[in-house]
């Protein structure tokens, strides 16, 4: 959110100093603009997101060379999300927030994404020829995929948040409904995707 401050400040960084007063005496302390959800709570649902993550990879992974030995592939995929997705969050929703969503570096981010999963697999799998391939490629998009949904969500929950910023709302309460939105969204689309897809 401090990210439409402009300055260099990152978000982590400029929300230390609120840290300390929000942990000694609670958010009613602290300024009404400077209200958020705190970074342990983020923390722990960025972890429980991986479990939901995990089971789409295994099931996307179903076929050879994946399928003969998932453990370390899976694994090595979540960590890659998690790390990148994050890191990829930074970038396009400080982008989003100073700029707009419209400046935000999602296709180049996407590339440099894309191309790390793709090392990873190539590591794993250095002898895949033929259809092995194929599902390799079709993985690497998979996983590129997610990491390009974290890049979106982080450029629209930005904007919406520099928008807070701008006439005065509660951070922690547009985060709260930011949460809801994802979750529904997450609910809805998909099956109307399936349903497209067996349609046409």
């Amino acid at each position: 959110r401090s990210s439409s401050r402009g300055g260099g400040e990152g978000g982590v960084a400029a929300r230390t100093p609120a840290t300390g007063p929000r942990r000694a005496e609670g958010n009613a302390q602290l300024d009404i603009t400077e209200r958020d959800i705190p970074i342990t709570i983020v923390g722990a649902v960025i972890v429980l997101s991986m479990i939901p993550i995990g089971f789409l990879l295994h099931a996307f992974a179903s076929t050879n060379p994946i399928a003969a030995n998932p453990g370390a592939t899976l694994t090595l995929s979540i960590l890659y999300v998690l790390v990148a997705g994050v890191v990829i969050a930074a970038v396009c929703g400080y982008m989003a927030g100073l700029i707009g969503a419209s400046n935000s570096p999602i296709s180049g981010v996407g590339i440099l994404s894309v191309l790390g999963i793709s090392l990873i697999l190539a590591v794993l799998f250095p002898h895949a020829g033929g259809d092995a391939t194929k599902a390799l490629v079709a993985f690497a998009l998979f996983v590129t995929a997610i990491v390009f949904g974290v890049a979106t969500i982080s450029n629209d929950n930005l904007q919406d948040l520099k928008t807070g910023q701008l006439v005065g709302a509660t951070p922690w309460r547009q985060q709260v409904a930011l949460v809801f939105g994802v979750l529904f969204g997450a609910v809805v689309i998909p099956p109307v995707l399936g349903l497209l897809n067996t349609t046409f």
